[in-house]
């Protein structure tokens, strides 16, 4: 569908507030909004006396898609008058409800339907004067609601307000499906303490999920699958993205949790931190089919990445990356520091170009957004588990450290400890773990200080 006008207004009137001067009997003025709709078209016949303008005759036409409170008024017949000031709250003949379109726009085989609500559940007018907190939305449907790109249908805190921590405060979102929305579920500053628990969150038109600046939060058996039905660019998040800092400033831990979820068949990053998302955990998440990453943590530090099960991610399959030309790991760490990821199980896609196991990437470019963690530093990947399948090709990394100017002193030995990986068979001398720009078969791998610990090993099954 391309443009279309909903009247909103209905049948109201236009009165005239101040009246100028210079105008004659019979003056045909343009009331100027833009657009062009039944019950808007054409002109205003005026009544003047002594010059001025002092009234309107019906029927009232404006022009225009908005009726603004002090339209652009002009003269189109006669008279050169100026200063005549409209109040403007509908045009005569406007059907309040209806919508109005061009003939190749009009959807006659099938139905559309229109939102006129962003939000079901709301605390973005929370103040500190004035807070919203301790709601409970639980065992409802709540769906297609034109909600904000990076907003929600059920929309707890707000991102642009100065108000301290707490105003919205204590929600507890539960049991609830929510799909069909512009997006689904925001959470931002001030929704500290909420609790997130059981929702199916699905078939969006942008985000499942946003998170800012919100302290304490505990997300736990939430499904959150099949996003960006609106086709927006992923660049910008569109399935899942936490960022944000706590009231003390960028590198203040949020200390939220995300536990027992699944995200999948999503066209982008299955869970995503960004933006000096600092003290994040993703633990026991299940994670597959997503085109991009399974988890992100790009310009962030302090999150802990655990006993994940993560599996055909990087798939591109739904059109939101093209294969081999992106970083689309299993868990990928993009200009972090401090992060922790350990007991996680990962299964790579049988598919040439397609996502792979664990990768640490830094870009010199990036340092200056957040210089105190933007170099990997203090990284623990430790006792993992990577099933390399059958059908997954010999020229493919695994596992990958790389900078892209690069600067090797961050990767030192140590990094990787103790971490499995499983092959179709042994012995197994292919090439596939990369660090310092070179790609190295594993022996070397061990040999340069990754994983060279007694639990370290390739095999073909990992226990």
């Amino acid at each position: 569908m391309g443009k279309f006008y909903f009247e909103v207004n209905g049948l109201n009137l236009i009165t005239v507030a101040q009246g100028g001067s210079g105008y004659r009997a019979g003056d045909v003025l343009a009331v100027n909004g833009g657009g062009n709709h039944q019950g808007g078209r054409g002109s205003v016949k005026v009544t003047v006396s002594r010059g001025v303008v002092t009234g309107v005759q019906s029927p009232l036409w404006t022009t225009g898609d908005s009726y603004p409170t002090t339209p652009t008024i002009q003269t189109t017949t006669g008279g050169s008058g100026t200063g005549a000031t409209f109040n403007v709250t509908g045009g005569g003949g406007g059907i309040l409800g209806n919508v109005y379109m061009v003939d190749s726009d009009a959807p006659n085989t099938k139905t559309v339907e229109m939102s006129q609500f962003g939000t079901a559940f709301s605390s973005t007018s929370a103040r500190g004067a004035n807070p919203i907190k301790g709601v409970i939305v639980q065992n409802l449907i709540v769906e297609k609601y034109g909600s904000e790109a990076q907003g929600g249908a059920v929309w707890v805190g707000w991102y642009n307000n100065p108000a301290g921590s707490g105003y919205s405060s204590g929600w507890v979102v539960r049991n609830n499906e929510i799909r069909f929305n512009h997006s689904g579920l925001a959470v931002q500053k001030g929704a500290d303490g909420i609790q997130v628990f059981n929702n199916n969150i699905h078939h969006n038109g942008l985000n499942e999920f946003t998170m800012s600046a919100a302290m304490n939060g505990l997300f736990s058996g939430n499904n959150f699958a099949f996003s960006n039905r609106d086709h927006v660019n992923c660049n910008f998040g569109c399935v899942f993205k936490v960022t944000g800092h706590g009231p003390a400033g960028p590198g203040d831990p949020l200390n939220a949790m995300f536990s027992h979820n699944t995200s999948h068949d999503n066209p982008g990053m299955g869970m995503w931190s960004d933006v000096v998302a600092a003290g994040i955990t993703y633990d026991s998440n299940t994670i597959y089919n997503n085109d991009e990453a399974g988890i992100q943590v790009e310009v962030s530090w302090k999150n802990t990445v655990t006993n994940n099960y993560l599996y055909n991610n990087g798939i591109c399959a739904q059109g939101a990356c093209v294969l081999g030309q992106g970083n689309y790991e299993a868990i990928f760490c993009s200009q972090c520091s401090d992060t922790t990821i350990i007991h996680n199980k990962i299964q790579l896609p049988a598919i040439a170009g397609g996502g792979w196991g664990i990768g640490i990437v830094h870009e010199i470019g990036r340092n200056s957004e957040h210089p105190a963690w933007t170099v990997p530093q203090n990284m623990h990947v430790e006792n993992n588990q990577i099933i390399v399948p059958v059908g997954f090709p010999t020229g493919q990394s695994i596992v990958n450290m790389t900078d892209l100017q690069k600067n090797y002193s961050w990767q030192l030995p140590g990094i990787f400890v103790g971490n499995c990986y499983q092959v179709i068979s042994q012995p197994w001398g292919a090439s596939q773990w990369a660090q310092k720009g070179v790609s190295v078969p594993f022996a070397s791998w061990r040999a340069s200080g990754q994983d060279a610990d007694e639990f370290g090993r390739v095999t073909t099954v990992c226990q």
